[in-house]
């Protein structure tokens, strides 16, 4: 099945992202395969070609507001994976990216694996571990990691203590969330501090097909 291209071109324009051809195809082949995995398992509530666009491919390049000029040099880790989102959208428009998808579930971690082989992404390896084991797991990736994403983990507070281990100091952790949850951020403010990190920026946007508030969060690890 196709999707609409121009308007993941268009899109991903105003956060400074622009996509190749063969790009398009990747981001094609991966509605595809998604399309086609979630018929068995339960990866995504979203199907429809457009909305899998806006709501997904979009919503995960936006990203590219907290990502430095020089992608070349970003080691990112994406905690909870699940359907590719945003961690292999990344590294589709960003293949210089490394980039290490941490996914608990078996199922999922299968998906990500096929996923990853059937786009050819070579700079990218999925994790099948809970993010809590990894410092113990691999050792290497203590202190590793200088950009981290979570895209659909809640519980913001047990996500920092998780994720801090991974993260280098000065590092961020950009994070997806609603008004509700924004507008509860100010009274996290001295917990989210006990915890290692600082607020850097709160970015409001909107997408596509979905003409609601959304934000991104930007979090410094101290």
């Amino acid at each position: 099945m196709t999707i609409d291209k121009k308007m993941l071109i268009d899109g991903v324009i105003p956060f400074g992202v622009t996509l190749s051809d063969y790009q398009l195809e990747q981001f094609e082949e991966f509605y595809n395969v998604l399309i086609t995995w979630n018929k068995k398992f339960n990866l995504t509530a979203i199907t429809n070609p457009d909305e899998v666009v806006s709501k997904h491919f979009v919503d995960s390049l936006i990203a590219n507001a907290f990502l430095p000029e020089d992608k070349a040099g970003v080691k990112h880790i994406d905690i909870g994976s699940g359907s590719g989102l945003p961690g292999v959208a990344l590294n589709v428009a960003f293949p210089e990216i490394e980039t290490v998808l941490v996914e608990s579930i078996g199922k999922k971690a299968r998906f990500l694996e096929t996923l990853t082989r059937e786009l050819k992404l070579e700079n990218i390896k999925v994790v099948n571990v809970r993010v809590e084991d990894l410092p113990a797991l691999y050792p290497e990736y203590n202190s590793y990691f200088n950009f981290t994403t979570a895209r659909a983990v809640g519980r913001l507070l047990w996500l920092l203590e998780l994720a801090a281990p991974t993260m280098q100091p000065e590092s961020r952790i950009v994070l997806w969330k609603g008004r509700d949850q924004i507008s509860g951020l100010p009274k996290l403010m001295n917990q989210i501090k006990m915890r290692g990190f600082d607020l850097e920026e709160t970015k409001a946007y909107k997408i596509p097909l979905w003409n609601i508030d959304r934000f991104l969060i930007s979090l410094k690890r101290l």
